[in-house]
């Protein structure tokens, strides 16, 4: 996959509460996720973690005090239903976007 959001690869990062996250184009066992030290992350899964559960997801719980590494396993989770457990497969950090100048060079 690329992209020029997908940052350096990270071995550790602690999610954000109350959880924040994103899917990546609608596609599954990826998603982004607010971090607590104010950035983002890239979150790589391997599993049963489908676009619907991570869209709908409000707590992500598993790893060490909301902290993970790849090897860790995930549950994100919502309060109408269960959860879905994947691997973290790998981390990277998630950019912020470029802003765009206003201005055109001729």
């Amino acid at each position: 996959m690329s992209n020029q959001r997908m940052g350096e690869a990270l071995d550790r990062i602690c999610i954000a509460a109350p959880l924040a996250a994103e899917t990546y184009d609608s596609k599954d066992n990826m998603v982004i996720v607010a971090t607590d030290d104010g950035g983002q992350a890239f979150l790589h899964l391997s599993g049963e973690c489908n676009s619907m559960a991570l869209m709908f997801a409000d707590t992500a719980s598993g790893g060490e005090n909301g902290c993970f590494e790849a090897g860790d396993e995930i549950t994100f989770s919502s309060g109408g239903g269960t959860g879905k457990t994947c691997e973290i497969t790998a981390i990277h950090n998630w950019l912020e976007e470029a802003e765009e100048d206003p201005f055109y060079e001729y």
